[in-house]
């Protein structure tokens, strides 16, 4: 027997920016209530994330749990939940933006680094990047000196939006972001524009709104 939830997870994972009850009870065939329960089971266990008005987004857990050949039954969940972990290097520079409010990338290697990462120049560089696509980051006009004469300056960014603790993860290998503190996707928007130069203040762009996704007439809306 195949679970709701299994099946759920299934039809998730074959499409790449979620699907909305309607979508699933059309590939389903099951009524809405308990399409609604499994759905709550899964989002319980964070191995699917709500997209904009009732839609589902399948985060990397679920995939993994999937590639694993692992069932995932539509009652209570039992076992470990999978967690955001407090010990990566993303979430330490996510604490230091917290903290700091402004920073540059220097600034994050030496505040966040513990030693031993592999290649956390490009890690954090990558993360910044992300965050700044999905309206948490903006890049202020003016950039950092640097020693070298002929440098153009460090890029200095700016903490726009603070959710909480837990640091948002990348999903789909960096096409989305997932925040654990919302419970939530979210899709990245086009980069904000650079604030203006008058007066030399560092104001930063309005953030961009939280997208629901898009995509095929199953998506969420």
């Amino acid at each position: 027997m195949t679970w709701l939830a299994q099946q759920i997870l299934t039809e998730l994972a074959r499409v790449p920016f979620g699907l909305t009850l309607d979508g699933l009870g059309r590939r389903l065939d099951r009524p809405a209530a308990d399409l609604v329960m499994a759905c709550a089971t899964l989002h319980r266990r964070e191995l699917i994330a709500r997209v904009g008005k009732g839609g589902y987004f399948i985060l990397d857990a679920g995939r993994a749990l999937l590639a694993e050949g692992k069932t995932v039954r539509s009652g209570s969940a039992h076992g470990r939940r999978p967690k955001v972990s407090a010990q990566t290097l993303r979430h330490r520079v996510w604490h230091a933006l917290a903290h700091r409010k402004k920073a540059t990338l220097d600034e994050l290697l030496t505040v966040a680094c513990a030693g031993g990462e592999r290649d956390p120049e490009r890690n954090i560089r990558r993360y910044l990047r992300l965050l700044e696509r999905t309206g948490y980051l903006v890049r202020l006009r003016d950039r950092q000196p640097d020693l070298a004469p002929t440098s153009p300056g460090h890029v200095k960014w700016l903490l726009l939006r603070w959710t909480g603790p837990k640091a948002p993860v990348s999903l789909q290998r960096g096409t989305a972001l997932y925040d654990p503190n919302l419970r939530r996707a979210v899709v990245p928007s086009p980069p904000a524009p650079l604030p203006p130069e008058e007066g030399g203040e560092d104001v930063p762009s309005p953030p961009a709104p939280l997208p629901g996704g898009e995509g095929s007439r199953d998506a969420a809306p």
